[in-house]
């Protein structure tokens, strides 16, 4: 059974790789068996094997990481038909065999699978499916690029961020409001009074 990688972004989008090989590994290294030249792939990223009757994507300690539907991979996790392989977080695939594109081609238009999408029915299946996994690409993995983003941040650069929040929220609002309003004395005329007697009425 031969595995079918479909690029949705990254340096072969667009593109479709049948592979008859039990295993592939993806990175930059020439050697690698689907060479992908991007600065977020490290030289040996990551490869899909077949063990028994399933496939495996495997993480090989690449620096940006791998992530199967959003999830980043640990060890060693089980890909199905319709996952999406995400390598850092430009490189998006999607991995299916070649019994799941039979079965997309032998699927008759009009049949009890047909599709409706913003309440229109489509013709043709193979478009929707196309259509939805873009819509499928970005739920999934929006989340985790902001993630990605936010764990890239110094953490003194957040700490900086909340300290000026607090700042803005409790000091300098209640200042402006209280300099506006002058409610200086009726909220601290004692303070007042005691640093100048009769500053306050």
């Amino acid at each position: 059974m031969a595995m079918i990688i479909r690029f949705k972004s990254g340096p072969h989008t667009g593109s479709e790789k049948i592979v008859e090989l039990d295993g592939i590994s993806f990175g930059r290294d020439p050697a690698c068996d689907i060479v992908l030249d991007d600065i977020e792939v490290s030289r040996h990223h990551a490869r899909i094997y077949k063990s028994g009757t399933d496939y495996f994507i495997e993480d090989l300690s690449s620096t940006n990481g791998t992530f199967l539907n959003g999830r980043a991979v640990k060890k060693h996790e089980i890909i199905r038909n319709g996952d999406f392989i995400t390598f850092g977080e430009s490189v998006v695939l999607e991995f299916s065999t070649d019994q799941q594109a039979a079965e997309e081609i032998e699927l008759p238009i009009g049949s009890e699978e047909a599709v409706f999408t913003e309440g229109k029915a489509t013709a043709s299946p193979t478009s929707y499916r196309e259509e939805s996994a873009e819509v499928a690409v970005s739920q999934k993995f929006s989340a985790a690029a902001g993630e990605k983003w936010l764990n890239r941040l110094p953490s003194w650069l957040i700490i900086l961020v909340i300290a000026l929040t607090f700042l803005v929220f409790f000091c300098f609002i209640p200042f402006n409001i209280i300099e506006v309003s002058n409610q200086w004395c009726n909220l601290f005329s004692g303070f007042f009074n005691a640093l100048s007697p009769g500053a306050c009425p």
